[in-house]
């Protein structure tokens, strides 16, 4: 039996709308559904690792839209900082 997808999906409105295996494929659910959606590592709040629109290290938005690859930086960061604490 195939694992359940990792990364799920949620709207600003904190509605569930689906999961992803991949990062890039939960990147790119961000660019439709716009600032404020969030990916999370699992289903509870608490295990947010990026919402669109989200400041990086230099104050500036973060969107899915622009790069696929600063997402997956940004919730290998987020991951690694929870790892840490």
């Amino acid at each position: 039996m195939a694992a359940s997808p990792r990364w799920k999906i949620y709207t600003r409105f904190d509605e569930y709308v689906g999961s992803a295996k991949d990062i890039s494929l939960a990147a790119a659910m961000m660019t439709v559904l716009g600032t404020g959606a969030t990916i999370r590592n699992g289903h509870p709040k608490g295990s947010i690792v990026f919402t669109e629109g989200q400041l990086n290290s230099s104050g500036k938005p973060i969107y899915s839209g622009e790069s696929y690859d600063v997402v997956a930086e940004a919730i290998a960061q987020a991951i690694n900082l929870r790892n840490m604490a």
